[in-house]
């Protein structure tokens, strides 16, 4: 999807699990498998340590380079991601810092003014998907059931409430938050744009062209608004519905601070 997005055939880097280039004034930023990676656990497109310091270092330049710059650079950001990497070594070196250093850049990002959207064509989850995504100010994602989304593995989700993981699928039919699929996901709100008619293995032209096409509005659609994260707070399905009770409880504990 990097290559159908950017129009880059065959892209290289000097990280080859992490991809990042310019194209039309907008900085494209991908994680990416490699078979033959010294660190096995991101052979699949988890985000690792390097991954998590290299993207933070990638973002933390843009930020500086168009720190004097009336208008900011976007950041698209192609997220496709497993999980993060679960390894010995990766909790002996501190993966939690890796991480913890690419949410941190992208969420500056968006502070200091650059449109930093994500579009989801694949599998969003766990640390991967918060290192790499849900910083952004806009959420753009396929419609597709193969699709998975969620910020924690089905295997943890179903330890931490007790049950087996038959048990836990079997409960997520009837409890939006609990799902992990991108129709559920969608429920809460926080999403710009669920694409109905592209499909994640759909990369035609037609195709290609409607993403950009939203990618776009989603930018303009940042112009001379709040940099945090309300938006997803404010969408009609967010106040409808998905986000109703903590949107109740949140101006609940604002009039008790102002007290």
């Amino acid at each position: 999807m990097f290559e159908k997005l950017t129009g880059i055939k065959n892209d290289k880097s000097e990280y080859p699990t992490v991809l990042a280039t310019e194209v039309d004034g907008k900085e494209y930023i991908a994680i990416v498998p490699d078979k033959n990676n010294r660190f096995p656990r991101v052979r699949n497109g988890e985000v690792g340590l390097q991954e998590g310091f290299v993207i933070s270092k990638i973002v933390n330049k843009i930020i500086e380079e168009d720190k004097d710059k009336e208008v900011k650079r976007p950041i698209i950001l192609i997220v496709d991601v497993p999980s993060q990497a679960y390894g010995y070594k990766e909790e002996l070196i501190g993966i939690h810092i890796g991480l913890a250093s690419s949410a941190a850049a992208y969420a500056k990002a968006r502070q200091a003014g650059h449109p930093v959207i994500d579009f989801i064509p694949g599998d969003a989850i766990s640390g991967g998907f918060l290192a790499h995504g849900l910083q952004s100010n806009r959420m753009i994602a396929l419609a597709d059931k193969s699709i998975t989304i969620q910020a924690m593995s089905k295997a943890s989700a179903a330890r931490i409430t007790q049950r087996t993981i038959e048990e836990f699928e079997e409960a997520t039919k009837h409890v939006p938050a609990m799902a992990y699929d991108i129709f559920n996901y969608e429920k809460f709100g926080a999403l710009y744009k669920l694409v109905h008619d592209v499909s994640s293995w759909d990369a035609n032209d037609d195709a290609v062209k409607e993403v950009h096409e939203l990618i776009d509005e989603a930018i303009a659609s940042t112009k001379d608004q709040p940099t945090d994260l309300h938006f997803r707070y404010e969408t009609p399905i967010a106040i409808e519905s998905g986000r109703k009770a903590t949107i109740k409880m949140r101006e609940m504990v604002d009039d008790q601070w102002e007290k």
